[in-house]
């Protein structure tokens, strides 16, 4: 028991956020906020109390919860998350099994800030716990934690171990909404791809069009010199030799 009336104790803390929040009040403030009171109705706060959770403080666009256990906390986190993707707002969830200190009114310390700075590193509709939970948890629920290995989060002094929660070997977090206008990224080898073929159709583009004159011109004084079939090799050989020299300083056309 602490000075004031303040006690210290480990709990299991929930930290969750809307993504966008800001920018969906922008938008649409009503239809925002309805969505907010759906999900807080119908989804949060029947899922909290059936874990044996409590909201200890609602942060306008997120709320924080403690559990008694830190199983109680991932399966609430697992749950929420299932029923939420139905709703229009994306949640992020952060889990942390720390200590913190219960004033009466609010929690404090290091506990609630590595919940909260976990929440930030979770994907819209994902869940991020912290390696004290991974341990707790990883032999008694089913489901794949992917190790995001240690990440320096503001205001604590030392690295937090960090993994991404996934059901059934897939992320939590719904897939990504595109904006109008806006395409759909693709990965590194597309694009190291797609630079070398362009590469090459511009080497192809410079050197075809006079090419073909001066091959044309060749090819009629090679036949009258060397006949049919010597012009024949000859003409593989250099196609040969232009080809290597292509993949040499371009990369191979196709992918191997």
């Amino acid at each position: 028991m602490n000075e004031g009336g303040a006690k210290r104790r480990l709990a299991a803390i929930l930290a969750a956020d809307v993504a966008g929040y800001t920018s969906l009040m922008e938008q649409d403030t009503d239809a925002t906020v309805a969505a907010w009171q759906s999900a807080r109705a119908n989804v949060i706060d029947p899922a909290i109390g059936a874990h044996s959770g409590r909201i200890v403080k609602h942060t306008g666009d997120g709320f924080l919860a403690e559990f008694t256990t830190v199983q109680d906390a991932v399966r609430c986190a697992i749950a929420m998350q299932g029923e939420l993707a139905a709703s229009p707002l994306d949640f992020r969830l952060g889990i942390n099994l720390g200590d913190i200190v219960d004033d009466g009114e609010d929690i404090h310390g290091e506990g609630v800030n590595i919940a909260a700075r976990l929440e930030g590193l979770a994907e819209p509709g994902g869940i991020c716990v912290s390696g004290g939970v991974h341990e707790q948890v990883r032999n008694q629920i089913a489901a794949v934690f992917e190790d995001m290995g240690e990440q320096r989060v503001k205001h604590v002094s030392a690295p937090v171990r960090v993994y991404r929660l996934a059901l059934d070997g897939r992320a939590t977090q719904k897939p990504r909404r595109l904006q109008p206008g806006q395409n759909e990224p693709q990965g590194n080898g597309s694009n190291k791809n797609l630079a070398r073929d362009l590469k090459l159709g511009g080497v192809m583009t410079i050197f075809t069009a006079p090419g073909l004159v001066v091959l044309g011109w060749f090819v009629d004084e090679m036949q009258a010199m060397l006949g049919v079939s010597a012009l024949v090799v000859f003409v593989g050989i250099g196609l040969f030799v232009a080809a290597k020299f292509i993949e040499r300083w371009y990369g191979p056309p196709f992918p191997r």
